[in-house]
């Protein structure tokens, strides 16, 4: 059964604009980062190359656990992003190559419209 997460932290770095425009349905990636300073758990969310935020805290130990467990390296999921576009990219933003990442799916919340994923 699919399992629903929040996008948190897209306000700290003005994203909300940009989820306006997402579809649900749209693919995401969500990739570990499991030496980010504030949260060992940390799972990036990532749609069509940008990064737009994060699982919150309280959410994410058992989707770390999966996808450590079952999730494929970065370089065979993707980001969403072409190499060009990679390149651009600020190298703080740009996942480790052999960090762990599984695709799921963008929804909004049924009572609030708020940005969410679907795994």
């Amino acid at each position: 059964m699919p399992k629903n997460y929040s996008i948190v932290g897209q306000k700290h770095k003005n994203i909300d604009a940009y989820l306006v425009g997402i579809l649900p349905g749209t693919t995401v990636t969500l990739v570990r980062e499991p030496e980010n300073p504030y949260d060992k758990n940390a799972i990036a969310v990532w749609i069509n190359g940008k990064k737009v935020g994060f699982i919150p805290m309280k959410q994410n130990a058992a989707l770390a656990a999966f996808i450590d467990q079952s999730g494929s390296s970065i370089g065979e999921v993707g980001i969403g992003a072409s190499a060009t576009e990679i390149l651009a990219m600020d190298a703080a933003e740009v996942p480790a190559v052999m960090t762990k990442a599984v695709l799921a799916k963008f929804i909004r919340s049924p009572n609030s419209s708020y940005p969410m994923v679907e795994v």
